[in-house]
């Protein structure tokens, strides 16, 4: 890639990144339960022996590829799993390679693009990749607009919620991105594989918060009818003491 990263971010809060030059083949990684949203850190433990093939190529030519979600419809184990071809672009910002020829490493969420024309290349898949850009007709209003509701609902999620981190909030208000909140936000309290991977696709910022929200919705009354229940229980058994 030609341009860095952060010269391609545009400064409006708009949308996340302009167009990139991307190579005209780039390496797939083809994962269970793993969708990678663009500015997403995903930490990656690269075990097999095709993909530290892939892993030694990537180094040496560019740090990027693209990690997309394994397509159950179409997959043929034993072979290689065949990906939604829908996936992420990311970039290898650090790795550690052991002794065994293991390597731990972390990849930062470019772009979303769209994978075509895929081949085995040295015993791991690449394709060719076209970069998928949000719609550009959405306001900046309706932009924040979208980050506020997006970051509401997290923090009600996160009352209800142990297990989301409270620095998962901060770290939404942290950002300065509209439409990065949001993928975030899908990235970081989305556990559905094949849900984070329908919003994935969804290039329609307006459609992509509204299934979002829908599902925050429901997740957030089942908490509360659990939290209901749980207190309910609790009266009763210190009416009973």
């Amino acid at each position: 890639m030609s341009r860095n990263k952060s010269d391609s971010i545009r400064t409006n809060g708009r949308s996340m990144i302009d167009e990139l030059e991307i190579p005209a083949r780039v390496p797939v990684m083809t994962l269970s339960r793993a969708v990678l949203f663009p500015q997403a850190i995903m930490p990656i433990y690269i075990f097999e022996d095709h993909y530290r093939t892939m892993l030694k190529d990537v180094l040496a030519h560019g740090r990027v590829f693209a990690v997309a979600a394994a397509n159950p419809a179409i997959s043929k184990p034993p072979q290689h799993l065949l990906p939604h071809t829908t996936a992420g672009l990311g970039l290898v910002r650090a790795c550690r390679t052991h002794p065994d020829g293991t390597s731990n490493l972390l990849l930062q969420g470019l772009t979303r693009v769209k994978l075509k024309q895929f081949e085995d290349d040295n015993n791991y898949l690449v394709a060719r990749a076209e970069q998928l850009l949000s719609d550009s007709d959405i306001s900046i209003g309706r932009l924040e607009d979208i980050s506020t509701r997006t970051i509401g609902l997290v923090q009600h999620k996160a009352d209800l919620d142990r297990s989301i981190p409270s620095e998962v909030v901060r770290y939404l208000k942290g950002l300065k991105n509209h439409e990065a909140v949001l993928d975030m936000a899908i990235h970081t309290v989305c556990r559905s594989t094949p849900l984070k991977q329908h919003l994935l696709e969804i290039c329609e910022v307006n459609k992509r918060f509204e299934l979002f929200k829908c599902h925050m919705l429901k997740e957030i009354s089942h908490l509360k009818l659990d939290q209901e229940l749980y207190d309910e229980a609790s009266d009763e058994a210190g009416d009973n003491q």
